[in-house]
């Protein structure tokens, strides 16, 4: 048996990405979700005005380790600091939160049913092929919508605990006060 190495999977700061994989991830996972995750980030960082781009994941020996990569400001349409402002004024995550319930979610419920719903024993090997495929593509959207919305979930929490900070009140009895106290997380359960 050879000796596992354990390399830098790329050049900077690598963080071992337990808060999705505490264990090894197969290698359709690692296959589809690195690009899922960039690209659900670069989708709410800009609107959000943060200096980030994504969070780059790559595997060593199975096990998933993560990157920060800064945005390239000056490309941004909108300047970090206006759009931070914009968020703030317009709450752009309850928009983002009235779009998840309405259609992200439905659709994703949607698109599952209808996979879930084919008979696999009846399907030839190309047809088989197929659904594997629509199941990865469906994978991928899933993903890269919910990292899409990580700025909707973060932002205003941490909002929240900056003023619970502000008033002088302990943030971990403040942060428990959201536990359970809307439908999404209490559907979670």
């Amino acid at each position: 048996m050879s000796e596992l190495t354990w390399e830098p999977p790329g050049p900077g700061a690598w963080f071992w990405d337990a808060g999705h994989a505490s264990r090894p991830t197969s290698l359709v996972v690692q296959e589809l979700l690195p690009g899922a995750m960039r690209d659900g980030f670069q989708r709410f960082t800009a609107d959000y005005g943060l200096p980030l781009s994504h969070i780059e994941l790559r595997y060593v020996n199975n096990y998933g380790y993560s990157s920060p990569q800064l945005a390239n400001l000056g490309e941004r349409e909108v300047p970090p600091p206006v759009a931070a402002e914009q968020a703030f004024a317009t709450k752009r995550w309850r928009g983002e939160l009235t779009w998840w319930e309405e259609e992200g979610r439905p659709g994703l419920v949607d698109a599952r049913r209808r996979l879930q719903s084919v008979d696999l024993q009846g399907l030839s090997d190309a047809d088989l092929a197929e659904h594997i495929d629509e199941a990865a593509a469906e994978f991928g959207r899933g993903m890269t919508m919910h990292f899409a919305l990580v700025g909707a979930t973060a932002i205003p929490v941490g909002d929240f605990l900056a003023h619970c900070r502000e008033w002088g009140l302990p943030s971990e009895e403040c942060l428990a006060l959201l536990v359970g106290e809307h439908p999404l997380t209490r559907a979670c359960r």
